[in-house]
């Protein structure tokens, strides 16, 4: 059967406090399925309160119903808290909730530590009242003795409890200071945290840029290596259309020559063809021919042809 829930209080009044004066750091790291196991076997959580921590979607919202759940669940229970904590490699916040308790426990001290003025107060009272018991009937000096020996192992361990406040409530003080200077400390190395993250984040956005820059410059790299050897090849294409171009003008220019002295040859041959026949027919004489005339007969349109 699942355990009922305690009443709320029950784990303590300092013990609680410091759970709520401490629930941003315990909100701001602790993953509460990390050490639902270990409170479980404890049984300072039940399966009910697994679930009901469990369900929430998130990694803060597990956290919020946690220490609601803790805070209720007995005088155990902040003990058991921190000694899950310290299991599950949650020392620094282990750590700060002890501190808080040790610093909780000296104001406890420093306050009893107060009470000894009126303590004082009182034994003063109580030695007027032993000088007034000297003067009535009926009291033997060895009672008033024992009486007055009483009263100074009272006074003396009133004075050594005063002095032990009085060094408590420096150590308070130092220990206030030194836990102010950790606090300090911590949220500087948060920062730090926060700024090597985001460092990070920059690095590794870089690094994603430099790849694609990378890859980019490789595909840039092969059209030009891809361009030089299309442009090789022009070249010797263009090398070799100009040796065939000058080859070809040689040849044209053997043609034309060899024409041109085919066409004298056969100029000279027709102008010599020429006039050996013109010696042959003599001079040519050129003769008028008569032609006869013929009538104009007028035709009838109507007659027949």
């Amino acid at each position: 059967m699942a355990r009922a829930a305690t009443e709320k209080g029950n784990m303590g009044e300092d013990e609680e406090t410091i759970i709520r004066l401490n629930t941003p750091a315990i909100e701001g790291c602790l993953e509460v399925k990390d050490i639902n196991s270990i409170l479980l076997a404890k049984g300072i959580l039940d399966f009910t309160d697994r679930q009901e921590i469990e369900s929430s979607s998130t990694r803060i919202e597990r956290a919020k119903r946690f220490i609601h759940i803790i805070i209720n669940r007995g005088p155990n229970a902040f003990k058991e808290f921190i000694f899950a904590l310290r299991e599950k490699g949650y020392k620094d916040l282990a750590d700060r909730l002890s501190q808080e308790e040790t610093a909780h426990e000296l104001t406890r001290q420093i306050k009893d530590g107060q009470g000894v003025k009126k303590l004082h107060t009182e034994l003063e009272e109580l030695r007027i009242r032993l000088g007034h018991m000297e003067d009535k009937a009926g009291k033997t000096k060895h009672e008033v003795d024992s009486m007055r020996g009483g009263i100074q192992y009272i006074a003396t361990s009133l004075e050594k409890i005063e002095t032990l406040s009085k060094e408590s409530e420096t150590a308070f003080t130092t220990i206030h200071l030194m836990q102010q200077q950790l606090q300090k400390k911590d949220d500087e190395l948060t920062a730090a945290r926060e700024e090597i993250q985001k460092l990070k984040a920059d690095v590794l956005k870089l690094e994603q840029d430099n790849a694609v820059l990378r890859v980019d410059l490789q595909h840039q790299s092969d059209n030009v290596n891809k361009l030089k050897d299309q442009m090789a090849t022009v070249t010797d294409k263009n090398v070799f259309l100009e040796k065939e171009i000058n080859n070809t003008k040689k040849q044209l220019t053997v043609v034309h020559d060899n024409f041109t002295e085919t066409m004298e040859k056969q100029k000279k041959e027709m102008e010599t063809m020429k006039k050996a026949v013109q010696a042959m027919q003599g001079p040519l004489t050129s003769k008028r021919v008569a032609v006869a005339s013929r009538p104009i007969v007028p035709r009838n349109r109507f007659q027949r042809k």
